[in-house]
C-alpha cells in the first residue's frame, strides 16, 4: 500500500519526483523529524504541477522545467545532481574510473546554497549561529587561538591557561548564579592574577587575534546574500564569551551587516543547549515562524527544538573533513592545515572554478610538502650564505614557481637537467653508471640499439657496431646487451670522442645559468643523489674553489651516498639514513610505486631533458601526453594550497615553519592508500624509454607491483 502511494503522489508526475527527492536528500534530517513537512512540500507539488498544471519551477529554478522530458531523463538528471551540476566537477568525473570515488569533496557534496535558501524562504525569521556557520575560524578547532595568543602574549604554556581559566569561571558562575555562561572579562581576570599581565591587554590581544583568525564562510555568505535579498529578518545567535559589541565587529569584517539583532549567550546569562536563548528570540518575534541555522547537534537542533522553534543543520567543515585528515601532525602546523582544507573542501562551495580530483590531489597531499621545502630550502641558503638557488629537473620547475612567489632576496634559476646529461660528461668512475642507465635499463622497453646510441650522442659509433656485424636497428633485449655494451667498452676512447661537442655545449649552458655565483645549491627531489652529485662534480671541474651544497627532499639509499650525507654535501628535508630513518624505511617499503607517485606530483608537463647536439640544439626525450593534463592539475592544487597557507599564516614564521616530518604526514597517508592511487592514476603511464616507441607502463601496474 505504501508503495502504492508513492508511486501515485511522487513517481506519476516527473517533476514532482525530481523535486521532492531532491528536497528529502538535501534535508534528510528534517525528514525524520518533522515528517509532516515533507507530507506538506509534497502535497503543494502536486498541486502546483499536477492540478495547476504550473510551467515554471517550484522549488528549483537551477533546473528549468522542460515539459518534454520523460521521467527517465529526470532520472537521470536526478543522478547527476546528486553528484554537481558544475561543469567543472563533471569534468573531474570524466578524468577515469573511479574519479568521483576518490574526491573528498564530491562525496561530501552540500546542496547548492541557492537550494539551503529556497529551502528556509516560508519563514519570517533566519537565525543563524556565528561560528562555524557564518564564520570560520583558520584554525582546526576553537581553542587551538590560545596557542597563537599566548605566544603574542610571552606566557609560557598559555594554551592549557586560558582553558583552565575558562572552565574555573563557568564552574563559579554555575554554583553562584545556576549558569555556566561566562564573559571574557571575567577569563582574563583570573589570568590577570595568575600571570600579572594586564586584564585589558589580555582581551584586546585575544579579540585582535580572533578577527585575525575568522573568515567569512563562503557558502553561508550566499545563503544570507539570498535571504537577505528576500526582505527576511536575520538574528544571529550565538554561544560565545564574547559579547555582541565584539561579535557585530568579527560580522562585518567578514562582510556580513543588516542584522535586526545579534543575541549572546554572555549578554543574556543563557545558553542556546537550554533553548532559553531561543526563547528570548521567540519573545522578540511573537507570533512569527522561526527557524534557526547551525552547525552543532547538542546547541543548534535539540536547543531549538526544546524551544519548539524549525532548525537546520549545517555540519561544521571540521566535523566533515577531521575523518579523512592524516594524525600526526605538529600542533602548530596541524591547526592550520586541518582548518585550511577542510574550509576549503566542505564549505559547500565548489573549491575552485575548475575544479578536478587531480587538483584536489595535489592540494591535499603536495602542497604541505612543497611549501615545506621550498620554505627550508630558502632557510638553509640564507644560513649558508648562497648567491644562488638552482632547481633542477621537471621536478624544479613547480618548486621554482613557488620560490619566486615567496622570496626574492635570494636569486634562483631553473636549469634543465637529466640522469642522461649528467653521466654523458665521462669521467673516471663513470663507465659502469653509463652501462646501466643506458644499457641495461632500457633494454626490454622497445628502444633499439641505434637510438640507445643517439641518446648519448654516440651516433657517429654505429659503424664500430656494422663492423662487427651487429644490427642496430633492432630493439635492445636479453640477448644483444651483453655484446653492445662488449663493443662499447672495447671502443671506450672512440666512442668518448664524439661527445666532446656536446660536453662543450651542455656546460657552456651550465656556466651561462649559474653566472660568475661561487657558492650556490643545487636543489633536486630526490633519490640517490648521483645526478646532483654528478653536476656538481662537472660544475667544479673549472673551479675547484666553488661552494655547493645539494638540497634534497629525500634520499633512499643508505650505503651509496653515507660520505656526501656525513660531510652535509647532500642535505635532505625529509628523510635521509641517519634523518627521520622511519620515514626513509616506509618510503623504500613503497619501491617504485612512491617514487612514481611523488615525481608525478611534482613533475611539470614537458619533456625530459636528454642533452644539447654538437650543432646547439636542445634535445628531448619522447613526450608523456597522457599525464600532461593530470601534472598540470596536479600543480595547480599544489601551488593553490600554497598561496592559501602563505595569506593566512605567512605572517607568522612559526606556521611557515613545517618540518619534513609534518610534511610527511600528509604524503605519507596519500602514499599508502593505494585503492585511491589505483582509481585516480587510472589513466596515466611510466615511460620506460626515451623513444616513441618504448614501452610505456601503466602507473596503477606501478602501484599493484
Amino acid at each position: 500500500m505504501k508503495e502504492y502511494l508513492y508511486d501515485w503522489f511522487v513517481r506519476k508526475n516527473g517533476r514532482v519526483w525530481y523535486e521532492y527527492e531532491r528536497y528529502v536528500r538535501e534535508h534528510i534530517d528534517e525528514h525524520h523529524l518533522h515528517r509532516l513537512r515533507h507530507i506538506r512540500i509534497l502535497l503543494k507539488l502536486n498541486w502546483f504541477y499536477r492540478v495547476k498544471k504550473g510551467s515554471t519551477p517550484y522549488l528549483y529554478w537551477d533546473i528549468p522545467l522542460e515539459p518534454e522530458k520523460t521521467k527517465e531523463m529526470l532520472t537521470q538528471q536526478l543522478t547527476i545532481d546528486n553528484v554537481s551540476k558544475t561543469s567543472g566537477i563533471q569534468n573531474a568525473l570524466n578524468q577515469g574510473e573511479g574519479a568521483s570515488e576518490v574526491s573528498e569533496y564530491i562525496q561530501n557534496k552540500r546542496p547548492t546554497a541557492y537550494s539551503f535558501a529556497m529551502g528556509i524562504r516560508d519563514y519570517d525569521i533566519i537565525s543563524f549561529d556565528i561560528f562555524d556557520t557564518l564564520i570560520l575560524r583558520k584554525l582546526a578547532e576553537p581553542e587551538h587561538i590560545f596557542m597563537v595568543v599566548g605566544e603574542k602574549l610571552g606566557i609560557y604554556d598559555f594554551f592549557n591557561m586560558r582553558k583552565k581559566a575558562e572552565k574555573e569561571v563557568r564552574d563559579k558562575n554555575i554554583l553562584l548564579w545556576g549558569h555556566r555562561e561566562c564573559k571574557i572579562d571575567e577569563i582574563y581576570e583570573k589570568i590577570s592574577v595568575w600571570t600579572g599581565i594586564d586584564k585589558n591587554v589580555g582581551i584586546q590581544t585575544e579579540v585582535e587575534t580572533e578577527i585575525e583568525y575568522c573568515e567569512e564562510n563562503p557558502y553561508m555568505k550566499q545563503v544570507f546574500q539570498i535571504i537577505k535579498a528576500m526582505g527576511k529578518e536575520i538574528y544571529a545567535t550565538s554561544n560565545m564569551y564574547l559579547g555582541k559589541d565584539i561579535l557585530t565587529g568579527m560580522l562585518i569584517k567578514c562582510g556580513y551587516e543588516g542584522f535586526k539583532d545579534i543575541l549572546v549567550s554572555c549578554d543574556y546569562n543563557c545558553s542556546k543547549a537550554t533553548g532559553a536563548l531561543f526563547e528570548i528570540l521567540k519573545f522578540k518575534e511573537p507570533f512569527k515562524r522561526i527557524v534557526h541555522i547551525g552547525d552543532n547537534r547538542a546547541t543548534d537542533i535539540n536547543g531549538a527544538k526544546i524551544a519548539l522553534i524549525d532548525s537546520r543543520l549545517y555540519p561544521a567543515c571540521r566535523e566533515r573533513g577531521n575523518g579523512y585528515r592524516a594524525r600526526g601532525f605538529s600542533s602548530l602546523v596541524g591547526a592550520a592545515y586541518y582548518a585550511q582544507v577542510n574550509n576549503r573542501l566542505h564549505s559547500g562551495v565548489v573549491p575552485k572554478l575548475n575544479y578536478s580530483s587531480f587538483w584536489e590531489f595535489g592540494y591535499l597531499y603536495g602542497g604541505l610538502a612543497a611549501l615545506g621545502y621550498v620554505n627550508w630550502i630558502h632557510k638553509k641558503a640564507k644560513q649558508e650564505g648562497k648567491e644562488l638557488v638552482v632547481f633542477l629537473a621537471r621536478d624544479g620547475a613547480i618548486l621554482k614557481e613557488i620560490y619566486d612567489f615567496l622570496y626574492d632576496d635570494i636569486p634562483c634559476c631553473y636549469m634543465l637537467w637529466s640522469r642522461i646529461a649528467g653521466i654523458r660528461d665521462i669521467s673516471v668512475g663513470t663507465r659502469e653508471l653509463i652501462l646501466f642507465r643506458v644499457i641495461d635499463e632500457n633494454a626490454g622497453t622497445g628502444i633499439t640499439i641505434r637510438e640507445a646510441l643517439a641518446m648519448m650522442g654516440w651516433e657517429k659509433s654505429a659503424d664500430i657496431f656494422e663492423s662487427a656485424h651487429c644490427i642496430i636497428d633492432v630493439p635492445l633485449c636479453k640477448e644483444n646487451i651483453h655484446k653492445v655494451k662488449e663493443l662499447i667498452v672495447r671502443n671506450w676512447r672512440k666512442i668518448e670522442e664524439q661527445t666532446e661537442n656536446m660536453i662543450v655545449n651542455e656546460e657552456r649552458y651550465i656556466y651561462k645559468c649559474i653566472g660568475s655565483c661561487k657558492n650556490i645549491a643545487l636543489v633536486d627531489i630526490g633519490w640517490t643523489g648521483k645526478n646532483s652529485l654528478k653536476l656538481k662534480e662537472i660544475i667544479k671541474k673549472n673551479d675547484d674553489k666553488m661552494f655547493i651544497s645539494i638540497y634534497m627532499l629525500g634520499v633512499v639509499t643508505k650505503v651509496q651516498n653515507p660520505y656526501e650525507i656525513k660531510n652535509d654535501s647532500i642535505q635532505c628535508y625529509m628523510f635521509a639514513a641517519d634523518y627521520n630513518r622511519e620515514i626513509q624505511d616506509a618510503f623504500c617499503k613503497m619501491s617504485n610505486m612512491a617514487l612514481d607517485i611523488v615525481e608525478k606530483m611534482f613533475s611539470t608537463a614537458a619533456c625530459s631533458f636528454i642533452g644539447i647536439t654538437e650543432t646547439g640544439k636542445y634535445k628531448f626525450a619522447a613526450p608523456e601526453i597522457e599525464n600532461y593534463k593530470v601534472y598540470k592539475e596536479i600543480s595547480s592544487g599544489i601551488i593553490d594550497f600554497c598561496i592559501e597557507y602563505v595569506e593566512n599564516y605567512g605572517k607568522t614564521k612559526e606556521f611557515m615553519n613545517i618540518s619534513g616530518y609534518d610534511s610527511w604526514v600528509a604524503l605519507g597517508k596519500a602514499l599508502r592508500n593505494k585503492e585511491l592511487l589505483e582509481r585516480l592514476f587510472v589513466s596515466t603511464v611510466y615511460n620506460k624509454g626515451i623513444s616513441v616507441r618504448a614501452k610505456r607502463e601503466s602507473t596503477v601496474e606501478i602501484i599493484r607491483n
